[in-house]
């Protein structure tokens, strides 16, 4: 069974929320990753949203999803109903080693389009033990983190559909629409496929596009 397949049979048996899959910098900036109307935050936008919900002190607390579904504490109250989820990352160590995956239920990481150097980008991330988010000045962007999109264009969406047919609800922040659910489609908006890519050593070494699983594993999407 392949992934799309995988994918549509969670969402028949109607799974709980996901975790969504894990993209590198190179595919999340593509000009074609998002849906026309949406996009890759940056650094600045994902600052908006964490002052329109008190601050990086506190705003981990009223992203997190409340519970224990997704985080190892409950610590999150989803006040902002933007249903923060952990998912942890695929990381990429100083000798370019990309085995490790983080902390599955106890951290959540996401990608901002903002570039810190040519080999690194900001990113976002909370963790299951405090109230705050940290903004996270420079990642490798060999890294696999999770992507949350935000609405460009004028009006009030409350869904948006990817190029697999997921249906993703939408949450209004302040002046700013979000998708509520971690991104996890398989392709480009043109329909060009995003390779996914398992072996440690060929993910440690790609300045293109790619996609996984946590732990190659897509029960956990």
């Amino acid at each position: 069974m392949n992934p799309v397949q995988i994918l549509m049979m969670n969402q028949q048996k109607s799974k709980v929320l996901g975790y969504g899959l894990l993209y590198n910098w190179y595919a999340i900036s593509n000009a074609n990753f998002a849906p026309t109307g949406w996009k890759v935050p940056t650094l600045t936008e994902w600052n908006t949203l964490f002052t329109n919900v008190g601050g990086t002190s506190v705003a981990g607390k009223h992203l997190k999803e409340s519970g224990k579904t997704h985080w190892d504490t409950p610590g999150g109250d989803n006040s902002s109903n933007f249903t923060a989820l952990g998912g942890a990352l695929r990381t990429v160590d100083t000798s370019g080693d990309s085995s490790g995956w983080g902390n599955f239920t106890g951290a959540g990481n996401w990608w901002t389009s903002s570039e810190t150097s040519s080999t690194n980008a900001s990113y976002i991330g909370m963790i299951s033990t405090s109230d705050a988010v940290f903004n996270m000045y420079n990642y490798s962007k060999r890294g696999g983190l999770s992507v949350r999109l935000l609405y460009t264009q004028e009006g009030s969406p409350t869904s948006v559909t990817d190029y697999d047919g997921n249906v993703y609800p939408v949450v209004q922040i302040g002046s700013q629409y979000w998708i509520k659910q971690n991104w996890k489609c398989t392709h480009l908006n043109d329909g060009t496929s995003i390779p996914e890519v398992t072996d440690s050593t060929k993910w440690a070494g790609l300045t293109t596009g790619a996609l996984c699983a946590y732990d190659n594993d897509w029960e956990n999407v």
